[in-house]
C-alpha cells in the first residue's frame, strides 16, 4: 500500500465535461450579436477541431515548448482570439466584432447549464476525506477555471486550483507540477512527491507528465490498462489503496 496524502486531478474530461459542443455555443453567441444564423457551427462536428488546430499551429510558432498558450500575449484575446479569428474568416464575419465577441463569449462558458460533473465525484471526495487525503486541480486552462468550479459548486473540494495560465506552463511540463508542489507544501510542508497521485484523461499531459515529475499517476476514462479507471471513485480500489 502507498500512503497517498494528496490527489491532483485534471479538470476537462476528468471532473467536468461539456454537454454542448463548443461550436454550438460559439454559434449561439455570434447569432445574438449579428442577428443571423450560422448553421455550420451546429451541423459540422469537425469545425471546432479545425479552428483549434489552425490557431494552435500559429500560437506554437511564438510560444516556447511547455509555456502556457491560453494566455498568449500576442493577441488581445489570448489563444481564444486566434481561434475566433479562424472562425470569423471561415464564416465571413468582420474582425471588427472580435473584441465584443470575446467579452460576451468568455463568461458564457462559466454558466453551469453547459457542464456535467463526473458522476462519482461526490463519492470520490467523501472517500478522500475519510482517508484524510487532500485534493487539488492541475489543468491546462485559462484563469476562468476557479470561477467555473465555484459556479458548479465543487470548488470547495479542492485545496489548490493550478491552471497553466496561472503557473505560466502547461502539462506535461514539469514546471506546472513543480508550481503545484510548491503551493501544496505551503499547507502540507512535509508532503513528498511519492505521496501524491495525479488523475487525468490524457496519456501524455497527465499520466506521463505526472510520472516524470515523480508523482504516482492514473489515467481516467478507460479500464483497458492496469493504470486506468473509468470512474473517479474506482481509484480507491487500486493496489496503492489496498
Amino acid at each position: 500500500m502507498t500512503d497517498i496524502r494528496h490527489i491532483t486531478l485534471d479538470a476537462m474530461d476528468t471532473i467536468i465535461f461539456l454537454n454542448t459542443p463548443p461550436s454550438v455555443i460559439y454559434g449561439d453567441v455570434l447569432q445574438r450579436i449579428l442577428k443571423r444564423d450560422f448553421p455550420r457551427l451546429r451541423e459540422d462536428k469537425s469545425v471546432f477541431s479545425d479552428y483549434w488546430q489552425k490557431a494552435m499551429e500559429k500560437v506554437k510558432i511564438l510560444t516556447p515548448e511547455g509555456v502556457d498558450k491560453f494566455s498568449y500575449p500576442h493577441h488581445r484575446c489570448g489563444f481564444w482570439g486566434m481561434l475566433f479569428e479562424e472562425m470569423f474568416r471561415d464564416l465571413d464575419v468582420s474582425l471588427d466584432y472580435l473584441e465584443m465577441y470575446c467579452e460576451i463569449v468568455f463568461p458564457e462558458f462559466l454558466k453551469p447549464l453547459y457542464w456535467d460533473i463526473e458522476p462519482s465525484l461526490a463519492d470520490f471526495t467523501a472517500q478522500a476525506q475519510k482517508r484524510n487525503i487532500s485534493l487539488s486541480v492541475i489543468s491546462n486552462w485559462d484563469d476562468r477555471l476557479p470561477v467555473l468550479l465555484e459556479n458548479l459548486g465543487i470548488k470547495k473540494y479542492f485545496q489548490n486550483i493550478v491552471t497553466s495560465a496561472g503557473a505560466g506552463y502547461e502539462k506535461p511540463s514539469s514546471r506546472i507540477f513543480s508550481f503545484f508542489y510548491e503551493e501544496a507544501r505551503k499547507v502540507q510542508p512535509d508532503l513528498e512527491k511519492s505521496r501524491i497521485l495525479h488523475i487525468g484523461d490524457k496519456e501524455r499531459e497527465d499520466f506521463r507528465g505526472a510520472l516524470h515529475f515523480g508523482f504516482h499517476s492514473v489515467l481516467y476514462g478507460t479500464e483497458e490498462e492496469s493504470h486506468s479507471i473509468s470512474r473517479l471513485s474506482d481509484v480507491f480500489r487500486k493496489k496503492m489503496f489496498a
